[in-house]
C-alpha cells in the first residue's frame, strides 16, 4: 500500500513509523458496541419468553464490561437482576412499585433494588 493510500485509510498515523497506519475509532470501542448488542439480544430474548438464553447475555455482558473496564448502561443495569442475572420485563418477571421517592423493582428471585426519582 502506498503511503498516499495511508493517509486516505487513516486520519492518524503513528509518527515513530510513518508506514504503520492506526485506524481511526467511531466513539465506542468494540467492547461498548458488543456490551450493547447483548442487553438488545437479552431484551428480545426475555419478551420471547426464553429466560435461559437473556441470562446467558446478561452474563456475558457483565463480564465484557468486567475485563474492559466499562461501566454498564444506565438502561442495562436498571434492567437486569444482580441476584440471579434475569432480564427483567415489568409485569412478567419484574414488579415495579413507587415508595416515597423511590422505584422499587422486586425480581422474581426475590430481589429487590431501588432507585430515586425527583417527584
Amino acid at each position: 500500500m502506498s503511503q498516499s493510500r495511508v493517509r486516505e485509510f487513516c486520519s492518524r498515523r503513528d509518527t515513530s513509523n510513518p508506514k504503520v497506519a492506526v485506524p481511526e475509532r467511531s466513539g465506542m470501542t468494540v467492547a461498548a458496541e458488543r456490551i450493547d448488542r447483548l442487553e438488545n439480544l437479552a431484551r428480545a430474548a426475555a419478551k420471547a419468553g426464553d429466560e435461559d438464553r437473556a441470562r446467558e447475555y446478561v452474563r456475558l455482558a457483565r463480564r465484557i464490561a468486567e475485563r474492559n473496564r466499562l461501566t454498564l448502561p444506565r438502561t442495562f443495569r436498571r434492567f437486569t437482576c444482580d441476584e440471579c442475572d434475569t432480564y427483567l420485563v415489568p409485569g412478567e418477571n419484574a414488579r415495579v412499585r413507587l415508595q416515597r421517592g423511590h422505584v422499587v423493582i422486586t425480581c422474581s428471585c426475590g430481589a429487590h433494588a431501588r432507585y430515586p426519582y425527583d417527584t
